[in-house]
């Protein structure tokens, strides 16, 4: 038991891999190794897109689009002084209407920008050598 009695946090949770430090998808274009196992993961939990943070994007809030089409958005704008004084953006996610899939938008102190524009696609995958 940590202090005060409370459980140790589980040690997966602080190497390099952990889901808190691990930064495949943070990249302006993920490796596409990363981009396939994007698509694994949004598959396995039945999502479309990833959020995440603790990685400064110079240019905002952001999203890499796998070839798959699942989407990582990056979110952290590093707005604080004493990272990058970057801009101050927040994602929005909206519902998905009756037939919709929902609406994202990053919000500015400029207006609401639609997500399509902060979209990157990333290249398509590399195809596997045939079995030889």
């Amino acid at each position: 038991a940590g202090a005060g009695g409370a459980a140790e946090p589980p040690e997966f949770l602080f190497g390099e891999e952990s889901p808190v430090w691990m930064r495949d998808f943070s990249a302006p274009c993920p490796h596409p190794k990363a981009s396939a196992e994007l698509d694994t993961v949004l598959a396995r939990l039945g999502a479309r897109r990833m959020v995440v943070g603790h990685t400064p994007q110079p240019r905002g809030i952001n999203a890499h689009v796998t070839p798959g089409g699942g989407e990582v958005w990056r979110c952290d704008t590093g707005m604080s002084a004493g990272v990058i004084s970057g801009p101050r953006e927040v994602l929005e996610i909206l519902p998905a209407a009756a037939a919709g899939e929902g609406q994202v938008r990053v919000l500015t102190a400029a207006g609401p920008i639609p997500g399509d524009v902060r979209r990157r696609r990333g290249p398509p995958a590399h195809p596997r050598p045939a079995p030889g």
